[in-house]
């Protein structure tokens, strides 16, 4: 029967101490150097930590020759020792994860937080465009925002996600700030304009889009403001996009546009009457200029709202 001497028992303590020592200062290692250790990397650190103990310092440590008849009766206190130790270790390494996990918890939120708060003060930036947009020509007061109010009803109508009801709510209130670089005496002219006047005011889809460029917040609505006068058939501006090159939320904006346009005094003319504006954009969408589904969906809409006369008949054969 073999009898564990004392000199044994002390090289077993010495180890654990020495294991559970070692393990402390890597856990501390990784906590202060921001390190955070996977799954896959513990599993693999406790492989190798019980293959070295078993195998190869165990028999360095006793004396013994390696044996399986004598190496579970004689050393089970070593086997209990060191894998407690790993163990221990491991867990420690285990609680300073955690506590490397909630400080970055901490610091998402904060980031959360500051992200949260810079998309409120560029909506309020956005706003505050708007109204200077509107002021600028003083026959479009309001404008920018009765096309968002209709945009972002059509878009809700027709089951559009969250993202794209953001993106035309905004990419409507700024659609026109490219007008800002516009000669106010052109905006507010009385008369009809020259071919020269009305070239300068179709360049504001492209002076808007630039004005934007620099702010990636606004990447996604850019082509909502360079694109709001683009027709399905290719004869719009600026660059003469057709069909399916012509995203749903510009479809959207570019009826709702068009809609106020119509339906509000402009400088050479007076405003029309809903129901005359309706039948202009039927025939637009008749003729291959607007979609007539969506063109669908905004009467019906109107409708619903009470923008039309309650005695008014939508003429759907047209459509």
């Amino acid at each position: 029967m073999m009898v564990i001497s004392l000199t044994d028992i002390l090289r077993i303590i010495i180890f654990s101490m020495l294991s559970i020592l070692t393990l402390l200062i890597l856990s501390r290692l990784c906590i202060r150097n921001k390190h955070v250790l996977s799954k896959k990397a513990y599993l693999i650190f406790l492989s190798i930590s019980i293959s070295i103990c078993f195998v190869a310092v165990f028999p360095l440590f006793t004396g013994s020759n390696f044996s399986w008849t004598n190496y579970w009766l004689y050393n089970f206190t070593f086997w209990f020792i060191s894998i407690s130790a790993v163990a221990g270790g491991i867990y420690l390494l285990n609680y300073d994860y955690l506590e490397v996990t909630s400080e970055l918890n901490q610091q998402l939120k904060a980031v959360t937080e500051e992200y949260e708060a810079a998309v409120e003060n560029i909506e309020d930036v956005v706003i505050s465009l708007a109204r200077t947009i509107d002021a600028k020509d003083k026959y479009t007061e309001g404008h920018t925002e009765r096309v968002s109010q209709y945009a972002t009803f059509l878009a809700e109508r027709i089951g559009l996600n969250e993202k794209q009801l953001e993106k035309i709510r905004i990419g409507a209130l700024i659609h026109d700030i490219g007008k800002i670089a516009i000669n106010l005496n052109i905006l507010n002219k009385p008369e009809l304009l020259t071919e020269e006047e009305k070239s300068q005011i179709a360049l504001h889809p492209e002076l808007g889009e630039q004005i934007c460029s620099p702010l990636k917040a606004m990447s996604d609505i850019r082509n909502i403001i360079r694109h709001h006068h683009e027709k399905l058939d290719g004869s719009g501006y600026p660059d003469g996009l057709k069909g399916d090159e012509i995203s749903i939320e510009v479809r959207i904006v570019s009826i709702a546009d068009i809609f106020d346009a119509l339906t509000t005094d402009r400088a050479y003319r007076k405003a029309l009457d809903a129901r005359e504006a309706i039948e202009i954009i039927k025939n637009d969408a008749q003729a291959g200029k607007l979609d007539m589904d969506l063109v669908k969906e905004f009467e019906a809409m109107l409708i619903e709202l009470g923008v039309l006369d309650d005695e008014y008949e939508p003429e759907t054969s047209a459509l």
